[in-house]
């Protein structure tokens, strides 16, 4: 009971003291200021509105800007893994060619201001939040899944923003390090805001962990039908990145695993749980309990039979998922600006279609990793087979022979539109986007064993997940006879299992690995094919924070340099 005591006193206290959080809303939220201020269900309201932000559609002028699943191709995109066919209608070329990205571009804006927006409602949630032991289930749900919402949020900003050093002079000896992002609350006064520096990355972790371990302890038992509402899964699920996080960082530079340890008793973090570990391998041990906590709970990897299923290949929620932005038909605004718009070629209404071909491709390289003992592989057009129409009864499609043999070899169709309907946008676009799926925990679960247990433990878990789930002979051997052969082999996987899914930036950024896209046979387009230092972070994988937030916040004295154009 001490700890359940500790959790509602500092809930409650939250919205006893947030005075300072305007409860002013906008359209998109859903619902009026006076609704809000008239309603006994404003947790309710509120908690719907965190939601609703993640599937915004903006009157950005910026093509690619379509809530939380567009930032997920922004992430794919600068990495090595989704060339495009064309790039006449391509809307996020500023993305793969690493050009406009310095704080005063509306490429840079767009990222912040939707984290912030988002993270907005839910201090809004958190600043009407009154748990008690009177308290239901759901509205206890309710927060906990606000709570989640709003600490991936904030991992993501620490991801994106936190510069890491990049091997490139004119950028490295130009920045700061170990500063994250400016840390707004449900206590957050205006005034505060205007003077709010960036956090230095050991708070952030504090500030992280304590909302995880709150939404934990909220979901308890939690495992809500719709898959946009955070449940015990999704909870363990971000504990699983957040300690791979920070382990790989604590053993790539133990100097800042020492500063986090030198902060632990800090008085103005003493509102926050301690991590309390003292090397990266319990992070690690960390990240592989939690991974299996959620293997645990009643999920079950994608079949082939879902994954390649024409009506509901990719944008219907199943048991594999444990997260998802959902979008009914009223929520479908936009045709072409859209998830769906810019990944399924077979939605007439968008770009990646026969009329327009900025459809995505498979990195070539990458899919020389996929062979046909794993059913994944017909997830793209084998270059053997582009062009014959004599093929196309191998692969699962709405297009005719004639049609489909004009995509070019390597071309996906892993995402479909929703119900099937490749010509109303208004159903082709009702979709689930996938945030979070059990594979990733036993990928995770597969690296964190292997950095804390040893290679062979670590290559059995790899092996076991690949032949029960994607190998149909059950032939998959692990090759690695190095801990970095197989993390490379672990982090190959991601790229293949995620593709699409906005996953493999973080694990790029984290671990060093090169992004790569000149190597001959490349299939990038010639205007975006360059690469980044082994051992760095790429350049344009360190966002610029954009110039109203200097504006704004006087605490914002430092920047990270912009990237544009940097590369070899």
């Amino acid at each position: 009971m001490k700890t359940k005591s500790k959790y509602f006193l500092v809930l409650a206290l939250s919205a006893m003291l947030a005075t300072g959080c305007q409860m002013d809303t906008e359209p998109i939220a859903g619902f009026t200021q006076e609704q809000l201020n008239n309603s006994e269900d404003r947790l309710d309201l509120l908690s719907a509105a965190v939601k609703r932000m993640m599937q915004n559609i903006t009157s950005s002028s910026l093509y690619y800007n379509c809530g939380y699943p567009g930032l997920m191709i922004v992430r794919d995109v600068t990495c090595a893994e989704m060339p495009v066919q064309s790039v006449s209608y391509d809307y996020l070329n500023w993305w793969s060619e690493g050009t406009y990205l310095g704080k005063s571009w509306g490429v840079s804006s767009d990222p912040w201001n939707f984290y912030y927006d988002l993270i907005k409602r839910a201090n809004l949630v958190m600043a009407v939040a009154q748990p008690s032991l009177d308290s239901t289930p759901e509205q206890l749900e309710k927060i906990g899944s606000t709570l989640c919402y709003r600490a991936m949020a904030y991992m993501d900003l620490v991801r994106l923003y936190e510069y890491q050093a990049t091997g490139f002079a004119q950028l490295d000896d130009e920045a700061t390090y170990g500063i994250t992002v400016p840390l707004v609350t449900e206590f957050t006064t205006e005034d505060m805001a205007r003077n709010n520096p960036r956090a230095p990355f050991y708070k952030m972790y504090r500030f992280i962990m304590h909302d995880l371990n709150l939404a934990q302890f909220f979901l308890q038992g939690s495992m809500p039908s719709h898959k946009n509402d955070a449940g015990i899964g999704v909870a363990y699920g971000l504990k699983a990145r957040m300690w791979l996080e920070m382990g790989t960082r604590f053993e790539r530079h133990p100097e800042d695993l020492k500063t986090q340890i030198e902060h632990e008793n800090d008085a103005d973090l003493a509102t926050y749980d301690k991590l309390g570990i003292s090397s990266a391998k319990e992070c690690y041990e960390q990240s592989a309990n939690y991974a299996a906590k959620a293997i645990a709970l009643a999920y079950r990897p994608v079949t082939e039979q879902q994954w390649y299923d024409l009506n509901t290949g990719f944008n219907k929620a199943n048991e594999a998922w444990m997260w998802a932005v959902q979008y009914g038909t009223d929520d479908v605004t936009q045709t072409y600006k859209h998830y769906i718009g810019f990944l399924a070629p077979e939605a007439m209404y968008g770009v990646a279609n026969i009329n327009y071909w900025a459809n995505r491709l498979i990195d070539a390289d990458l899919y020389k990793k996929v062979p046909p003992a794993d059913w994944r592989c017909r997830t793209w057009i084998a270059p053997g087979d582009a062009g014959k129409e004599s093929a196309w009864r191998n692969y699962t499609t709405h297009y005719s022979a004639k049609d489909w043999a004009g995509f070019a070899p390597l071309s996906s169709f892993k995402f479909r539109p929703g119900s099937g309907d490749i010509n109303n946008y208004k159903v082709g676009n009702a979709v689930d986007v996938p945030l979070m799926r059990i594979e990733e925990m036993y990928l995770i679960r597969a690296e964190a064993v292997a950095r804390s247990r040893g290679l062979a433990a670590g290559q059995a878990l790899l092996e076991e997940f690949l032949n029960t789930y994607r190998y149909n002979e059950h032939d998959y051997k692990s090759t690695a006879t190095t801990l970095d052969e197989f993390i490379t082999e672990v982090l190959d996987q991601k790229r293949i299992e995620f593709w699409g899914e906005g996953i493999v930036f973080w694990d790029y950024k984290r671990t060093g690995r090169a992004i790569v896209r000149d190597y001959a046979g490349t299939n990038h387009p010639s205007t975006y094919q360059m690469h980044s230092r082994e051992g760095f972070a790429a350049p344009w994988a360190n966002f610029v924070i954009p110039r109203n937030e200097e504006q704004y916040n006087f605490g914002m004295t430092t920047n990270n340099p912009d990237p544009s154009g940097v590369h070899d």
